[in-house]
C-alpha cells in the first residue's frame, strides 16, 4: 500500500478533498433548511478552498510533477510528512481554531513547493511550458497562506494581511495551477494533438527552462501577476480586466477553446464546458466588479470544481488501470456537469434576487452535495484498485 501512495499520492488525498466537499455542503444544507449551526460563508468558503481544491491540489500535483520531470515519486518521509498534515489539518479543523488551521495548510503547502522545487532542480526533462504558470501558483500560495498565519498570529496586525492573503489562496492561487497544468492537459484532452508538440518542445530543449520559455508566455504570466497586485491595491476593475484578457488569451493560444473538439466524447464537452465558464465567469467579473461574489461562484463552480472533479476523475481512472473507456459514457460526465452548472447559476442568481437569498444558497449546497456524492460512488472505489 505505501509502495502505491509513494508513486499515487493522489490516492490519499482525493478522498480527504471530497470528504470536506461533502461537509462544506452539508453545512449550507442543515443551516438553511434546518437552522442548524452559524451562518457558514467563511467556513464553507474555507473547507472549499482550503479543503476540496487544496488535497486535490496536492494530490495531482505529488502524484504528476514527478512524471512530468523524469524526477523520483514521492518519499516514504514526504508520504509521513504528508500524513501528518492531513491529521493536523482535520484536527484543527475539527476544533474550529482558525490560527491552527490555516498553519496547517502554510505547512502542507511548503511540503508541496519543496516538493515540487526539488524535483525541479534535479529534473530529467523541462516540465510544460505553461507549468510557469504553475510556479506563480505555488508561489502565491505559499505566500498567502503566511500572510494569513501572520495576521490570526501577531496580534495587531492590519487586515491588509488577511485581505492580500485570502486574494492569493481564493482568487489567484488556483486559477494560476489551472492555467499552466490546462495549458498542457485541456489541448491533448480535447484532441488538439499539434499543441502538444509545442510544449513537448520546451520539454525536450536543452537551454534551461526559463530561456526555452516563449516570450509571449512569460509576458502572460508577469501580466497575471500584475493583476493580482493590483487587486491587494485595491484597483479592483482593472485588475480583474487584465486577468480576463490572461484567460481568455490563454483559452485561445493554449487550451484552442475557440475551435470544436476533435476528440468528441462526454468527458470532453464536460471539459469544454468548465473551460468556457472559467472564461465567462473572468468576464463576468469585470461587469460586476463592485458586487463580484455572483460572478466568481460562476467561476468557482463552474468552472474551478467542475474542471477538478472532471481531472480527479481521469487520473483515478487512468492511474488504476481502466482506461479513458469510461469517458465514453454519458454519466457520470453529464450528470456532474449539469448539476454543476445548475449550482452555479443558482448560487449566482441569490444575489441577483435578494428576496429568494437564502433559499437559493440551500438549492446551490444540495446540488453541490448530489454532485460530490456522484464523484464518490463513481471513483473512490476505482481509487485503490491497482492497475
Amino acid at each position: 500500500m505505501l509502495d502505491r501512495v509513494r508513486r499515487d499520492p493522489f490516492r490519499l488525498c482525493f478522498p480527504v478533498g471530497i470528504a470536506l466537499a461533502m461537509h462544506a455542503s452539508v453545512l449550507w444544507i442543515l443551516y438553511i433548511f434546518s437552522g442548524v449551526g452559524a451562518y457558514p460563508g467563511q467556513t464553507h468558503a474555507r473547507f472549499f478552498v482550503g479543503g476540496f481544491l487544496y488535497y486535490f491540489i496536492l494530490g495531482f500535483l505529488m502524484t504528476a510533477v514527478p512524471r512530468f520531470t523524469q524526477t523520483p515519486i514521492a518519499s516514504t518521509v514526504e508520504i509521513v510528512l504528508l500524513v501528518v498534515q492531513i491529521v493536523a489539518s482535520l484536527t484543527s479543523m475539527a476544533l474550529g481554531h482558525e490560527l491552527a488551521v490555516w498553519t496547517s495548510l502554510l505547512s502542507g503547502w511548503l511540503l508541496l513547493v519543496v516538493f515540487a522545487v526539488r524535483r525541479f532542480l534535479h529534473r530529467g526533462q523541462n516540465p510544460p511550458a505553461t507549468f510557469l504558470f504553475v510556479g506563480l501558483g505555488l508561489l502565491l500560495g505559499l505566500g498567502g497562506y503566511a500572510s494569513i498565519v501572520v495576521f490570526h498570529a501577531v496580534p495587531g496586525m492590519s487586515a491588509v494581511w488577511l485581505v492580500a492573503g485570502k486574494i492569493c489562496v481564493y482568487d489567484a492561487m488556483v486559477l494560476s495551477l489551472i492555467l499552466g497544468v490546462g495549458g498542457r492537459l485541456v489541448p491533448g484532452i480535447l484532441g488538439f494533438d499539434q499543441v502538444v508538440p509545442m510544449q513537448l518542445s520546451v520539454s525536450t530543449a536543452t537551454p534551461p527552462f526559463l530561456r526555452a520559455i516563449p516570450m509571449p508566455l512569460v509576458l502572460l504570466v508577469a501580466a497575471f501577476g500584475l493583476s493580482i497586485a493590483l487587486e491587494v491595491l485595491g484597483l479592483v476593475l482593472i485588475s480583474y480586466a487584465v486577468r480576463a484578457a490572461v484567460i481568455t488569451v490563454v483559452a485561445a493560444q493554449y487550451w484552442q477553446l475557440h475551435r470544436a473538439p476533435e476528440r468528441r466524447t462526454w468527458f470532453t464537452l464536460m471539459i469544454r464546458w468548465s473551460c468556457w465558464m472559467i472564461v465567462l465567469g473572468s468576464w463576468t467579473m469585470v461587469a460586476t466588479a463592485s458586487e463580484p461574489i455572483a460572478a466568481k461562484h460562476l467561476l468557482y463552480i463552474g468552472g474551478y470544481l467542475l474542471l477538478t472533479l472532471l481531472i480527479g476523475g481521469r487520473v483515478t481512472m487512468s492511474h488504476s488501470g481502466m482506461g479513458s473507456s469510461s469517458e465514453l459514457r454519458r454519466h457520470p460526465y453529464l450528470t456532474i456537469g449539469i448539476f454543476l452548472v445548475l449550482a452555479a447559476l443558482t448560487r449566482a442568481s441569490a444575489n441577483v434576487w435578494p428576496s429568494v437569498y437564502n433559499s437559493h444558497l440551500g438549492y446551490a449546497a444540495a446540488c453541490l452535495f448530489i454532485v460530490i456524492v456522484i464523484w464518490a460512488v463513481s471513483f473512490v472505489p476505482v481509487i485503490y484498485r491497482s492497475k
